[in-house]
């Protein structure tokens, strides 16, 4: 039964909504090397979230929320290689931080 309440909350929950509740209760899971990666986390889904639903125009969302390239509404987000990859290297980043932090808890 308890499972069945989790799946059914989570299906409720966008990605940048359980990475708030992850952020919230275990900060140390966003930090590699020294630095909080959450920002960058929230970044990229909001630039994702911008091309699928604005064809790559940032909208005022974006803008208020991780803007972290102090882009402009009405501006472009461009995906360039060099952004890819390093989101793509971050993500990965993030990823086996989260498979240690888990290691640790349990």
């Amino acid at each position: 039964f308890k499972a069945v309440q989790i799946e059914a909350s989570l299906n409720k929950c966008y990605v940048k909504d359980l990475l708030n509740i992850l952020h919230s209760k275990f900060t140390g899971v966003f930090t590699i090397s020294g630095n909080d990666v959450y920002p960058a986390l929230r970044e990229m889904i909001g630039r994702r979230n911008v091309h699928i639903h604005h064809n790559g125009v940032a909208d005022q969302m974006y803008v208020d929320s991780f803007n972290i390239f102090g882009v402009g509404q009405g501006d472009y987000l461009e995906i360039s290689k060099e952004y890819f990859a390093k989101q793509e290297e971050r993500f990965a980043d993030y990823t086996a931080q989260c498979n240690l932090f888990l290691r640790e808890e349990t």
